[in-house]
């Protein structure tokens, strides 16, 4: 059941997004071990697309999963048209270190093997998908965590819920057996961005590996002390996927776009504007993680230097990636 789930969730929104990050040609300018975490911001983004309307005109989830296989449908023929007509630029990067693949594969497998309780925090996502799951027209009025109370303002457009939703009526699996099956991706996903925030930040293999290590270490062999559990137990909550995917992610474009060189920057943008609206639409009040450290490191550069015009262009690049369509995001879940 649990590799089933799995299975419909990669091909339900890990399509899309590597359609989507084709098109882009993303693997130009990233890291080749932060690709499958930029599959799956984009593929969530097409997925969030399909969905609002959705909401708005009360349609179930059975044809709003339909129509999103449709776009999927057609991202895939425009990506091959594209490819035929221009060709695929191989990536100039080096490629990923195999210490990196084996530590992904490993924390990967422990999410696969370990089980945990579903409890606290995870007891209200099992309940919001089902509920999604079930009504034949969810809208934005009739998602009430308590009836009369209103929604959880974090979970507005609860993207990912639905998106664990979507999963339950293709495979007809129950919400909580979707929802524990789903901390296997968010763990593969988060390995693949912390290696490659190790490896742009410090612009070697070896940070690289240092990356996916820290993260295997802290948020899967380490136990957590808080709430009863270790970081495979909530590690398919919409904060969590937040803190271990979308930010660092973030980071690693806002990296990359202060590195330059600027031919395309267009694609990093995307990406970067991508996982801003995703953290505000997932997990709202996350998105002051991306707010200190964005004007921290804005504050660190105009007090320590160099300040010359590059960096000014660049840092005002930037800002603007993250700063835009966070606030207008953010305006709208308001």
């Amino acid at each position: 059941d649990q590799l089933l789930a799995i299975a419909a969730a990669l091909l339900l929104f890990g399509l899309p997004g590597w359609a989507i990050s084709r098109l882009l040609e993303l693997h130009l300018r990233l890291p080749i071990v932060a690709l499958p975490a930029a599959w799956g911001a984009l593929g969530l983004a097409a997925w969030t697309a399909v969905l609002l309307p959705a909401f708005a005109l009360g349609v179930s989830i059975g044809v709003t999963t339909a129509v999103h296989v449709a776009v999927t449908i057609v991202l895939l023929a425009w990506s091959r048209l594209r490819d035929r007509s221009r060709g695929h630029a191989k990536s100039p990067l080096e490629a990923v270190s195999g210490w990196t693949v084996a530590v992904i594969g490993l924390v990967t497998l422990a999410a696969l093997v370990l089980r945990t309780r579903i409890a606290f925090d995870s007891l209200f996502h099992v309940g919001l998908v089902r509920r999604i799951a079930q009504l034949d027209s969810p809208t934005f009025d009739n998602l009430d965590r308590v009836v009369g109370a209103g929604i959880n303002p974090a979970y507005a457009l609860p993207t990912w819920q639905a998106a664990m939703a979507a999963v339950v009526r293709v495979t007809g699996l129950d919400a909580a057996t979707v929802v524990e099956a789903m901390a296997v991706i968010g763990v593969l996903l988060a390995a693949c961005a912390a290696g490659a925030l190790g490896r742009v930040v410090s612009g070697s293999i070896a940070g690289e590996i240092a990356g996916v290590s820290a993260y295997a270490w802290l948020r899967v062999v380490f136990p957590r002390r808080e709430l009863e559990g270790d970081g495979v137990a909530y590690a398919s909550l919409p904060g969590n996927l937040v803190l271990d995917v979308l930010l660092p992610v973030a980071l690693v474009v806002a990296v990359l776009l202060m590195r330059g060189p600027a031919r395309r920057d267009g694609a990093l943008v995307a990406l970067g504007a991508v996982c801003t609206v995703l953290l505000v639409v997932m997990h709202a009040n996350y998105v002051v993680y991306l707010a200190v450290i964005g004007l921290g490191v804005a504050g660190w550069l105009l007090a320590a230097g160099p300040w010359n015009r590059r960096v000014r262009r660049r840092l005002a690049l930037a800002l603007t990636t993250f700063g835009v369509p966070g606030l207008v995001s953010l305006a709208a879940v308001l």
